[in-house]
C-alpha cells in the first residue's frame, strides 16, 4: 500500500484548479473579495501544491506543503500571469497567500 501511495504521488509539484467560481459574494456588509484553495497537503515532506481559483476575475493562488520553498509561489503567480497576458490578451490581477511551515 505504501509503495502504491508513493507511486501515485510520485510529483514535487502539484496544481489543483477550481476554475472561475460564481456565487454572490455579499454577505450583509460583508463583501468577499478572494478565496484561495483549496490547500492540499499529501503527508510527503517536499511535497509543493499550488491552489487557483478564479474569484470576480482575480486569479488567487496558494501554496501549500510542510516544507515550502522559497520563492515557488511567485515564481507560479509570474508564469501564469506571463501565460494569460499572451493567450487572452488579459491582465489579471493575481492575489497569493501561502500555508505551511517555514523552516
Amino acid at each position: 500500500m505504501l509503495r502504491r501511495g508513493a507511486t501515485v504521488f510520485a510529483n514535487e509539484i502539484m496544481v489543483t484548479n477550481l476554475g472561475s467560481l460564481s456565487f454572490n459574494r455579499q454577505f450583509g456588509p460583508v463583501t468577499l473579495k478572494a478565496l484561495f484553495g483549496p490547500a492540499v497537503l499529501t503527508g510527503f515532506e517536499n511535497h509543493q501544491t499550488i491552489g487557483v481559483a478564479t474569484v470576480d476575475e482575480a486569479l488567487c493562488l496558494l501554496h501549500a506543503s510542510h516544507t515550502p520553498l522559497e520563492g515557488l509561489l511567485e515564481q507560479a503567480q509570474s508564469i501564469l500571469a506571463e501565460a494569460c497576458e499572451r493567450e487572452n490578451s488579459v491582465k489579471l490581477p493575481i492575489e497569493t497567500r501561502m500555508r505551511g511551515r517555514r523552516a
